[in-house]
């Protein structure tokens, strides 16, 4: 399944018969399906793949933080990275069946979710955050104003 809007979809050559281009599709329903996944690097498909251990092959974009999720899930040992220039179908191939053949990625994918599951929730942390605020300050916090300074 290649998940791509409708303008890339019509950019691209016939797709073999194993190949369904769709525009839209829920990550967390795809990635339970999946062996590996090929992406870009953008956070809600690299940690929708991390919490379901899926590897991954990332040719991250330049635009955001494509390139650092990338680097970190490489590092992970659940991704193979490419970057570098123009990155060409070959070079994908042979990094999914390396990612699809070496137990390592699947191994470092569910340690990485792993890890990920064993996370404080944001609930967690605020709670936290607060109680660090209240025994640090000795007084309640200075409220903030309109442009992000606090009060006197």
């Amino acid at each position: 399944v290649a998940t791509l809007p409708p303008a890339e979809r019509e950019r691209l050559e016939p797709l073999p018969p194993n190949v369904r281009a769709v525009e839209f599709a829920p990550l967390h329903a795809l990635a339970a399906t999946c062996s590996a996944v090929i992406n870009h690097g953008g956070a809600g498909t690299v940690l929708s793949m991390l919490d379901h251990g899926v590897p991954q092959v990332i040719v991250p974009r330049m635009q955001f933080d494509e390139k650092l999720m990338a680097a970190g899930v490489g590092r992970a040992g659940a991704a193979v990275v490419l970057t570098g220039g123009t990155v060409g179908g070959t070079q994908v191939r042979e990094a999914l069946d390396r990612v699809l053949t070496d137990p390592a990625y699947a191994r470092g994918a569910a340690g990485a979710r792993d890890r990920m599951r064993e996370l404080p929730s944001p609930n967690e942390v605020v709670g936290t955050l607060t109680g660090l605020v209240r025994e640090t300050a000795g007084e309640a916090p200075k409220p903030v104003d309109a442009v992000g300074s606090a009060g006197t």
